[in-house]
């Protein structure tokens, strides 16, 4: 039961990090364009 726990903690952390990873990038995408765009 342990060992299922922790996976699923691991799973959850990794989906955060992969969701704050590509709102990064998409804020860094919008940063660009609106000081690039002309």
């Amino acid at each position: 039961v342990y060992a299922a726990g922790d996976v699923r903690q691991k799973l959850l952390k990794q989906i955060v990090t992969a969701t704050a990873d590509g709102a990064v990038a998409v804020y860094a995408v919008e940063r660009y364009i609106i000081e690039n765009w002309k």
